[in-house]
């Protein structure tokens, strides 16, 4: 995933949310305080239906205004958006040492700080797309395959191996009504990120005695579900049709499927050149990193897996 991010010149978002998938959101829910909170992280995603936008929005204001006005301004914004100032820090280090890390591999350039664009992360050439903001969320479907879901009702989401899930509450994708607007009947708590057929890209999921909740979501595009949020394959009996990972069936006209194949096959091929370029390095087995990219539960990766 990082190193997609070099690749394909958005260096310093995918850095950041690789960091942030490292970590509990920094956003925080005082009880008293629930609507304001919900109301901030929505501001935070500028329109996007995006939890990891709004995080990585949010995240890259507090950094400017560190770097321009000092911490304690910095940790101010924190304070009045209800934010964790050691969540951000925390961000902060886990970013920089990944950076460092493709420094010390040859895979990046060093470039000082006062030489980086806007305070971003890395050499300004591999960040001219970090503004894109459909190649970013793209990058990072990718990291967090297969955490992929379709909206099947109002209510109702299937992921890879949940027939039944739902939307948490905490997340800015989740259409439903508070505890007193929804009055008897509860399941409206729940409305889901859109019409049925929505793509919707999640961080981790629970279960609980009320159903399977996804956490930390964000809307994504078919043709991104397509080529990066799974491995596509088509049927033999229907060539108008792809599937991705087994489950989530693609219709297309006829002879559309097949360019589409031809164009994730492009995609894939820049796996095997950086495995190629990351087969040089030893990665030592004690550099470990805990990430969320699993769908069932927090997983322990090698580092290397991380920027793959």
């Amino acid at each position: 995933m990082v190193l997609l991010g070099a690749v394909f010149k958005c260096l310093d978002p995918i850095l950041i949310l690789a960091s942030i998938e490292s970590t509990r959101t920094f956003f925080l829910k005082p009880p008293n305080a629930l609507e304001r909170a919900n109301e901030i992280r929505t501001n935070m995603a500028l329109g996007l239906p995006s939890d990891h936008y709004a995080s990585l929005n949010a995240y890259r204001e507090w950094r400017f205004i560190k770097q321009e006005q000092g911490r304690n301004a910095a940790n101010e914004y924190a304070y009045s958006n209800l934010m964790h100032v050691g969540g951000l820090a925390m961000i902060e280090r886990t970013s920089l040492q990944m950076l460092e890390m493709l420094v010390e591999w040859d895979l990046v350039r060093d470039i000082p700080p006062s030489l980086r664009y806007n305070h971003e992360l890395g050499d300004p050439e591999l960040n001219v797309n970090s503004d894109v903001q459909p190649l970013v969320l793209a990058l990072l479907s990718s990291g967090l395959a297969p955490n992929l879901a379709v909206q099947t009702s109002p209510v109702l989401l299937q992921t890879g191996s949940d027939p039944k899930a739902m939307i948490h509450p905490s997340s800015i994708n989740s259409g439903g009504l508070s505890i007193r607007e929804v009055g008897s009947n509860r399941k409206y708590r729940y409305l889901g990120a859109g019409p049925p057929g929505t793509l919707v890209l999640f961080s981790t999921k629970n279960a609980t005695s009320g159903g399977i909740f996804l956490r930390e979501t964000s809307v994504i595009g078919p043709l991104t579900g397509l080529m990066f949020a799974g491995k596509l394959q088509s049927l033999v009996d229907r060539s108008n049709v792809l599937t991705v990972d087994d489950w989530l069936p693609f219709k297309f006209e006829t002879g559309v499927a097949p360019q589409v194949c031809q164009l994730t096959k492009c995609v894939d091929n820049v796996h095997p050149l950086i495995s190629a370029r990351m087969s040089n390095y030893a990665v030592s087995g004690s550099n470990m990193v805990s990430i969320e990219g699993s769908e069932s539960k927090k997983a322990t990766v090698g580092v290397a897996n991380v920027f793959l």
